[in-house]
């Protein structure tokens, strides 16, 4: 479908998962099969057995840190995709691994952590993919430095504790539409949710897409 030229792009890409649960897990899982070639993979949290049932990947390795377990995933499908792992939250991380990546995916669960992403892409001019699920409920959208979308525009200032209720086929869908927004980045479509926000309910298989605009 993207041919060679689009395939050698996808091969020499480098992008930055931050988050290994259960977005991550299909995140990760369709960008390796799809042939993404550099993964680099940021989560200090460890595998419990309550994520098995959402965070397919990790299958096997409870008590194993889950950007380690996402890159055994990794290589048991592609071990040509070079992995980096980053075994610490994104408070943690250092920050200079974002220097030379090609896009940044956020595939966490808390809105500090987003607000914090947001503001390291916009320092190192990297383009984020959003993704978010709750309860039936998912949203998508692509975020620039130089756009009239923001992370704060979508959750402001607030920090209050995040309640992530929902079924494994919720998180899949979510997280299978986020990798096709980011395989689309990479590849430059024209059809890429730039400057807006794609709500989903997954109960009525219904899907509405908001542009954004500033005054």
């Amino acid at each position: 479908m993207i041919g060679e030229d689009g395939q050698r792009i996808l091969e020499s890409s480098h992008v930055i998962v931050v988050g290994c649960g259960g977005l991550g897990s299909s995140v990760i899982s369709a960008l390796t099969c799809a042939g993404v070639g550099h993964l680099t993979l940021i989560d200090g949290d460890t595998v419990s057995e309550s994520n098995l049932n959402r965070q397919f990947i990790h299958a096997d390795r409870l008590g194993m840190n889950k950007a380690e377990s996402a890159a055994v995933w990794v290589g048991s499908m592609d071990g040509s995709c070079r992995v980096d792992v980053i075994d610490t939250f994104l408070d943690e991380c250092d920050r200079s691994v974002f220097t030379d990546a090609d896009l940044v995916l956020d595939c966490m669960d808390n809105i500090r952590s987003r607000l914090l992403l947001a503001e390291i892409c916009a320092s190192y001019g990297k383009i984020l993919v959003h993704c978010a699920v709750d309860s039936h409920y998912g949203q998508l959208c692509v975020i620039r430095p130089d756009g009239a979308l923001r992370m704060e525009d979508i959750y402001g200032s607030r920090v209050e504790k995040d309640i992530h209720l929902s079924m494994a086929p919720y998180v899949m869908t979510m997280g299978a539409l986020e990798a096709q927004q980011a395989i689309s980045v990479l590849l430059g479509s024209d059809d890429v949710l730039y400057d807006e926000i794609l709500s989903v309910d997954m109960r009525t298989m219904s899907m509405t897409r908001y542009a954004i605009r500033r005054r």
